[in-house]
């Protein structure tokens, strides 16, 4: 007597084989769409740190400046004088235009008064 797998068994087997690789597929779809959250997040946190190392360069005069760049990022740099004349504070706020995650960064530079 030859012995072999009932229908029934066959079919439990798919049925967990499918449902393995509908887990998969989830996992793989979620870890893109983490990626590409975190790739967006690093992005406008080097912008806002790009905006601090401009404004350390060459400090503005105190005020609030709101610019939108060629990338898609809305950047809202304020320089605020401080207790100390040659020290500012700048506070860079950036974000996606289209409302996605921001990335804030205070920080004091040197800006002597000329």
């Amino acid at each position: 007597m030859t012995r072999g797998f009932t229908l029934l068994e066959v079919a439990v087997a798919i049925a967990v084989l499918a449902l393995a690789g509908i887990a998969a597929e989830r996992l793989v779809v979620r870890s893109i769409v983490t990626v590409d959250h975190d790739a967006r997040r690093a992005r406008t946190l080097l912008a806002a740190r790009d905006v601090v190392a401009e404004t350390a360069l060459a400090p503005p005069p105190p005020g609030r400046e709101s610019t939108t760049r060629s990338d898609g990022l809305r950047v809202v740099r304020e320089v605020m004088p401080t207790g100390h004349p040659a020290l500012a504070e700048v506070h860079v706020r950036v974000t996606w235009a289209d409302g996605g995650d921001a990335s804030d960064l205070v920080e004091l530079v040197y800006a002597p008064v000329r």
